[in-house]
């Protein structure tokens, strides 16, 4: 079960999602003419250097000042999610739901799920967006990743390819589509793709370590040992490939 696990993580790490949702305009009451969104970045900058405590009383002090703004409740979900303080961050999207903005929390709810390892949940939030917005690329890139976690490849890539026909150069589909016909067997396939996409994103250390593995799945070790060990040590890199190496039988 442990290797599992480990194996999920890895596969959530590589996958890319849409930037996070925060909304722009007026911050509302109480601020003193800083931005709520600034406030809450303070907060988040003292919880990143382990200043838990000072950092939970500023964020629970702007939720307290800003009862009635979704930007606010987004912007604290956001910022809890990106901490792993997933139990905060799925409040705070609810709240932001009942406050008005139902999609963008929904797709936030979504990627909690994702998180915990639980893409069942995750789709029931985002089948809800996608029968009101069919071409959200945020959704189907979410969704994909959902299927990909459950080793149905197949199925993630038709979402991925959705996103694709839409937005021909999104990168975050181009990436996931990718890794997800290696995942599923086609590693030579996904070759061309990634390399590609890496040439036009260098400085992009996910697709980079994506073409690592990929090139690990289609058998060009000595490749993807260099690639990775650009961003990774050799002891973390053999790890993420014998990781890779453990995947669930395709579905």
């Amino acid at each position: 079960m442990i290797a599992a696990r480990s194996i999920e993580r890895l596969l959530f790490r590589c996958m890319m999602f849409a930037g996070f949702l925060f909304l722009t305009g007026c911050s509302g009451p109480n601020t003193n003419g800083t931005s709520v969104l600034s406030q809450i970045s303070v907060g988040e900058t003292m919880l990143g250097y382990g200043d838990f405590e000072k950092a939970y009383a500023l964020l629970d002090a702007i939720a307290a000042d800003n009862p009635h703004s979704s930007v606010a409740a987004l912007g604290l979900a956001d910022a809890y999610f990106r901490q792993k303080a997933y139990l905060k961050a799925a409040i705070h999207y609810r709240k932001a739901a009942d406050l008005g903005a139902r999609m963008e929390s929904l797709l936030g709810l979504a990627r909690v799920e994702l998180a915990r390892n639980n893409p069942q949940g995750a789709k029931v939030f985002l089948q809800e967006i996608l029968r009101v917005s069919p071409n959200s690329l945020e959704a189907l890139n979410a969704m994909g990743i959902a299927h990909d976690l459950e080793g149905h490849h197949d199925l993630a890539q038709q979402f991925y390819r959705a996103a694709l026909a839409y937005a021909p150069s999104d990168e975050k589909a181009l990436n996931n589509c990718a890794l997800s016909l290696a995942l599923s067997g086609r590693a030579w396939e996904a070759y061309s793709p990634m390399a590609e996409l890496f040439r036009s994103n260098q400085d992009n250390t996910t697709i980079r370590q994506n073409l690592a593995l990929v090139q690990y799945l289609a058998g060009d070790r000595h490749r993807a040992m260099d690639t990775a060990l650009l961003d990774l040590t050799e002891s973390q890199a053999k790890a993420n490939f014998a990781q890779i190496s453990k995947l669930p039988p395709v579905h």
